[in-house]
């Protein structure tokens, strides 16, 4: 009888035990919840700040949007894509910044007038070269580069961010072979264009 009356004694005092401390594991795990929520929301307006301030600027819309969306597709945090966004955002600035300079310095050169002629960055050519600057070519190759592409730059821009993306052409090299396409003249340029292409395909390929 008396074995009986101390379970329960016992029991009775390791109950309240037992449920205050569910009680604060589950607090715990509520806070943590509730500070990953807050910061979450706080990147998610980081990166639409972000896009909307670039896309004001004249930046596309479409680049950021896809790289929240690779971002988003790899399980990244938000505070990951946003710090993506930001620094992507920055570079491009830069190149957009470097590209409308150098149009400006082709403009009061008479030689060079008709190829300057209606050479607004397109969408596509300010993605290209902000591929390209973040792989490593630098600012005064892209401006030189864009210079001498003349109608074909959106071409030459292409075909440099292909070369030197995921590191498989050196920066410097890459610039010589565009470079060396647009001197050429003819199709040199496309044929280059799909070999970069083919050369990408394989190497994702191996990667995956």
């Amino acid at each position: 009888m008396r074995r009986i009356i101390f379970s329960l004694v016992m029991t009775a005092a390791l109950v309240p035990a037992a449920l205050n401390a569910q009680a604060s594991a589950t607090g715990a795990a509520t806070g943590r919840a509730t500070a990953m929520t807050s910061a979450d929301a706080a990147a998610d307006a980081r990166i639409n700040a972000t896009i909307e301030k670039s896309v004001k600027a004249g930046m596309p819309r479409s680049d950021f949007d896809n790289k929240v969306a690779e971002g988003r597709a790899k399980g990244a945090s938000s505070a990951r894509i946003a710090s993506v966004v930001e620094h992507r955002a920055e570079s491009m600035s830069r190149v957009q910044a470097a590209l409308e300079k150098g149009d400006r310095k082709a403009e009061q050169t008479s030689e060079q007038k008709a190829a300057a002629d209606g050479s607004v960055t397109t969408a596509a050519e300010l993605v290209a070269a902000t591929d390209a600057f973040q792989n490593g070519v630098s600012l005064s190759s892209i401006i030189n580069l864009s210079a001498g592409a003349g109608a074909n730059r959106g071409l030459a821009l292409s075909v440099l961010a292909d070369l030197v993306a995921g590191g498989r052409t050196a920066p410097s090299q890459a610039v010589v072979r565009v470079q060396s396409a647009i001197q050429a003249g003819g199709n040199a340029l496309s044929v280059l264009s799909a070999s970069a292409a083919a050369t990408g395909s394989i190497g994702g390929h191996i990667g995956h």
